[in-house]
């Protein structure tokens, strides 16, 4: 496989990582933490802030494994997203392990997984 394809197959991964976030987090993290449950309004928004900072983060790894891809931006893009993406799947697996909610209860992981391998793999060629 070719650096750009691999690169490109990250985008995609990146991309449909979002599109689950928005659409599964929506439902069923965004919605229920907008209806507060006891949550002091500052922390139910802060937290929702937060989802929205996520959502732009994952668009922004798409453009920039695309970017690279294309030829558009320098590799160093492409570095910086699979960074972001290797990080986010440690985060993910150690906050997870933490909860008890491992591997199953907390699977974005897996998203974040193939995206930094898909991306790992891009640049090592």
């Amino acid at each position: 496989m070719s650096q750009p394809l691999l690169l490109s197959l990250a985008a995609v991964s990146a991309a449909v990582t979002a599109l689950v976030h928005l659409l599964a987090g929506g439902a069923h993290i965004a919605r229920p933490l907008l209806r507060g449950d006891g949550l002091h309004p500052a922390v139910r928004d802060t937290h929702y802030f937060c989802w929205h900072l996520v959502t732009i983060a994952l668009g922004g790894v798409a453009l920039a494994y695309a970017l690279a891809a294309g030829g558009r931006a320098s590799l160093e893009l492409a570095v910086a997203a699979t960074v972001f993406s290797g990080a986010a799947a440690i985060l993910n697996v150690v906050l997870g392990v933490r909860g008890g909610h491992w591997p199953w209860r907390m699977p974005q992981w897996a998203f974040f997984l193939v995206t930094t391998v898909l991306g790992t793999y891009g640049l090592l060629l």
